[in-house]
């Protein structure tokens, strides 16, 4: 296959939620503040610029799709505990998007309003065309929208957003 061209990368932006007034309830809370925005986007780029199908994978054999995985992070700020938290809808897809988080190097130094076993999720896109890229992009931020803005910290026991994406083409992930 192909090396990588370049990463596209979806606007980082935090998406933290919360648990309501109901068991089933969940709301969200866009937290702001220079540092974690900053390190949220630092992270989210390197994610994007790590998505890499196998070698044995054509890139016509993978379709578009999005999948989220969530993981803590431990002293070292290394990615654990890192579970598959929505499905794409492609295995391949999935596979890669596990594989990725699994392993990035640490994501330290940590913003210092995070709690020690802060949970995150990073939303992954994978695009075969920028209408494919765009139309997954309005979704997420049409689920982002729906949040509240915070000021600066992350509470604890929250879930911090990490967004990243790859437009594939017929020479690879881009």
């Amino acid at each position: 296959m192909k090396t990588l061209i370049s990463a596209a990368v979806v606007a980082a932006c935090l998406s933290v939620p919360a648990a309501a007034a109901g068991p089933q309830q969940q709301r969200t809370f866009v937290v702001t503040g220079t540092s974690v925005a900053h390190w949220v986007d630092r992270v989210s780029q390197g994610i994007s610029a790590r998505l890499h199908a196998p070698a044995s994978v054509q890139p016509t054999e993978l379709d578009s799709g999005s999948t989220a995985v969530t993981f803590r992070c431990d002293g070292t700020g290394r990615p654990t505990a890192v579970v598959l938290a929505r499905r794409s809808g492609y295995p391949m897809l999935d596979q890669i998007a596990l594989r990725t988080i699994r392993n990035m190097p640490s994501l330290g130094p940590l913003p210092a309003s995070f709690a020690t076993d802060q949970r995150f999720r990073a939303n992954i896109i994978f695009a075969q065309t920028q209408a494919d890229y765009d139309e997954q992009l309005t979704t997420l931020r049409r689920e982002a929208a729906t949040a509240r803005v915070a000021a600066g910290t992350a509470p604890a026991g929250v879930e911090i957003a990490l967004n990243a994406a790859a437009i594939m083409s017929p020479t690879g992930i881009n």
